[in-house]
């Protein structure tokens, strides 16, 4: 049992050390190039996301189980865009959006 409960417990370690991490980061500016503030990004395997600062920027370090993703961008006033990234281990990965005015407002 001791011997059993040894092995999980390395095993478990080495799993740990070699998670494989990767950032997503970019900007996200309006049409005239100009940084928006507040729209909400995420990816999608992993739900997480993050919101762009005072100068459109983001980032999200995640871990790496997926060879590429869909990451999504919103905005109120603003069309939703979604781009595939692709994810490599330990890589910083940059995505840029610019958002285009909603067609439609409510």
């Amino acid at each position: 049992m001791k011997i059993l409960s040894l092995c999980v417990l390395l095993m478990s370690a080495f799993t740990t050390v070699y998670a494989q991490k990767t950032a997503v980061k970019g900007i996200i500016t309006d049409a005239n190039k100009k940084p928006l503030s507040g729209a909400n990004i995420v990816l999608d395997y992993t739900g997480q996301g993050a919101v762009s600062n005072t100068r459109g920027e983001y980032e999200i370090v995640v871990e790496v189980i997926k060879e590429s993703a869909a990451l999504s961008v919103s905005m109120m006033g603003y069309e939703t865009q979604t781009k595939m990234v692709e994810i490599k281990p330990n890589e910083i990965v940059r995505q840029d959006f610019m958002m285009e005015l909603a067609s439609k407002m409510l």
